[in-house]
C-alpha cells in the first residue's frame, strides 16, 4: 500500500524521507528521548492554554474536547515525530503529516493556529533540551534537529492543508452552480410559505392575548433552512448577509413580551422584516438559475462529492452555536441478491424508489446523499440522537412496508439497515459519519432490517 498516494511526494516530501531519519539522526534523537516523554505533556498544555485564552478557538474548540482528546493527540504527534525511524517506517511519518493537513482543512482550522503550536512546542523543547544534562555539542545538534524535522513536518502539514481547502472550495463552488432551478424555487416556496404560516399564527396568539413566549423561528424547519442551506445554495454573500441580519432582527421583536402597548408598530416592522426576507430570497432563487443538477442520476439524492463542503459548515455552525446534528446510514438489505435474482434494472429501480421516500420523510433543511453504491446518508442539522433514531426508524418501516414497482408490473419487498449518530463536538466531521457507519455495519450483523443508534461518548 503506498501511504503517500495521492499526493506529490516529489521536493519536500523526498528530502523528509532521504534525509531526517538518518543513522546518525536516529542515534541523536534515541539521547533526547526521554526528555521529549517528559517534556512533551508540558509542552503541549502550554500550547493549548495560551490557544484557548484567545476568541479564534471559541469557533471549533470546547475545553472538554481539548482535556479528553486533544491534548493525548498532539502529545501522541510529537513523541512519533521525534523518535528514531527506519526506512521503512519514514513514509509512514509523511502520510501521517499528510493526513494531519487534510484534517486541519476538513476542520477548517486556521493555519495561523497550527503554525503558532509547532513554534510553542518548538521552543519549551529547545529550552529544555539546552537546560539537560547532555553535553554542549549534543545539546547544539539535537536543538537543529528538532527545529528541523518540526519544520518539516510543518511544511508537509501546510502542503496538504492547502491542498485540501482548495479541493473543498472548488467543491463547494461546483454545488452552488449546479443546483437546479426547479429545485430552489421549491425549497424557496416551501420556506416563503413556513415564514407567513409562522407569521399568521404568531398575530393570531397577541390578538388572542396568549401570554406564552412563542417558538423562534430558528426552531422551525423555515428558519432551520435559512441558517443551513440558504448559504450554500446563495451565489450573493452580501443578500444572503443582509437577509440573515433581517431574519435575526425578526426573531428578536418576536421574543420580546407580548404585554407591550405598541403592538401596531410591531407588527409593522415584524411585516417590514418579512417582506425584505421574501425578496431577497426570490433574488437569491433568481440568481442561482441553471440548467445543471448537482444532484446524482439514479437517485436524485445529493452526490458524494459535495459532501465535504456541507458537512464542513453543519459542524462549524454547531460548534459556533452551540448546537448538535445527527448522521444517518442507510443501507439496503440484500442487495445483491435483488441484482442476481432480477437483474440491475431492478436494482436501479428499488434504489430510486427508496431514495425518493427517504426524500419525502425527512425535512427540508435535512440533507441525504447518495454515499455509495446502495449505501445512503442523511445528515440532520440541529437534530439530536433520539429524535434522529424516530426518523430513521419512520424510513425503516415505510421501506418495509412499500412494495417496489418493478417493469412489467411485478413488485418486491426490500428492507434497510440505519445506523444513526450523533455530533460529538469533534471538529473532523468524519468521526460522526464513522460512527454511524460502524452502527449501520452492526445492524447488518445483528439480523439486518433495524436501526442501531451510536452510543454517546
Amino acid at each position: 500500500m503506498n501511504l503517500t498516494e495521492g499526493h506529490d511526494t516529489s521536493g519536500l516530501a523526498q528530502f523528509y524521507l532521504q534525509n531526517l531519519y538518518t543513522d546518525a539522526h536516529n542515534a541523536l534523537l534515541n539521547q533526547g528521548r526521554e526528555l521529549f516523554e517528559r517534556e512533551a505533556g508540558a509542552a503541549v498544555d502550554k500550547f493549548y492554554d495560551q490557544l484557548m485564552s484567545t476568541p479564534k478557538a471559541a469557533a471549533f474548540l470546547t475545553t472538554e474536547l481539548v482535556q479528553n482528546r486533544l491534548k493525548a493527540e498532539l502529545k501522541k504527534w510529537i513523541l512519533t515525530t521525534l523518535s528514531p525511524k527506519t526506512p521503512a517506517e519514514v513514509p509512514e511519518t509523511v502520510a501521517l503529516q499528510l493526513k494531519i493537513g487534510e484534517v486541519h482543512a476538513r476542520i477548517d482550522v486556521p493555519m495561523s493556529l497550527v503554525d503558532s503550536s509547532i513554534f510553542i512546542i518548538k521552543h519549551h523543547l529547545f529550552r529544555a533540551v539546552l537546560n539537560s544534562d547532555l553535553s554542549r555539542e549534543t545539546r547544539t545538534e539535537l536543538v537543529a534537529l528538532v527545529d528541523t524535522i518540526l519544520m518539516a513536518s510543518l511544511s508537509l502539514i501546510d502542503e496538504a492543508y492547502l491542498g485540501g481547502l482548495v479541493e473543498s472550495e472548488r467543491v463547494s463552488q461546483e454545488y452552488r452552480s449546479h443546483t437546479s432551478a426547479h429545485d430552489i424555487a421549491v425549497d424557496i416556496e416551501r420556506v416563503k410559505s413556513g415564514l407567513f404560516s409562522w407569521f399568521t399564527s404568531y398575530v393570531s396568539d397577541v390578538a388572542l392575548k396568549h401570554k406564552r413566549v412563542p417558538k423562534s423561528i430558528y426552531q422551525e424547519d423555515a428558519g432551520l433552512w435559512l441558517v443551513h442551506k440558504l448559504p450554500l445554495i446563495s451565489g450573493d454573500a452580501s443578500a444572503t448577509q443582509t437577509l440573515q441580519n433581517s431574519l435575526k432582527a425578526f426573531d428578536e421583536l418576536t421574543q420580546q413580551s407580548m404585554d407591550e402597548e405598541d403592538l401596531s408598530d410591531r407588527f409593522d416592522k415584524l411585516q417590514q422584516h418579512l417582506n425584505e426576507i421574501s425578496y431577497l430570497l426570490t433574488h437569491i432563487a433568481d440568481r442561482n438559475l441553471a440548467s445543471a443538477s448537482q444532484k446524482d442520476d439514479l437517485t436524485a439524492l445529493v452526490a458524494r462529492r459535495f459532501m465535504v463542503p456541507i458537512m464542513q459548515k453543519e459542524t462549524q455552525l454547531a460548534l459556533k452555536l452551540n448546537k448538535t446534528y445527527s448522521v444517518m446510514m442507510i443501507d439496503l438489505d440484500d442487495f445483491k441478491i435483488i441484482n442476481d435474482a432480477h437483474g440491475h434494472l431492478a436494482g436501479d429501480q428499488v434504489l430510486s424508489q427508496v431514495a425518493g421516500l427517504v426524500t419525502r420523510h425527512i425535512r427540508v433543511t435535512d440533507y441525504a446523499f447518495r454515499y455509495g453504491g446502495e449505501e445512503l446518508m442523511v445528515v440532520l442539522p440541529e437534530c439530536a440522537l433520539s429524535k434522529a433514531c424516530s426518523v430513521a426508524e419512520n424510513l425503516r418501516v415505510r421501506v418495509a412496508e412499500r412494495p417496489i414497482e418493478l417493469e412489467h408490473g411485478s413488485q418486491i419487498k426490500v428492507t434497510c439497515s440505519i445506523g444513526v449518530a450523533e455530533f460529538q463536538s469533534h471538529p473532523d466531521f468524519m468521526q460522526v459519519i464513522e460512527a454511524a457507519d460502524r452502527q449501520l455495519y452492526q445492524a447488518k450483523h445483528a439480523g439486518k432490517n433495524r436501526v442501531l443508534p451510536a452510543p454517546k461518548s
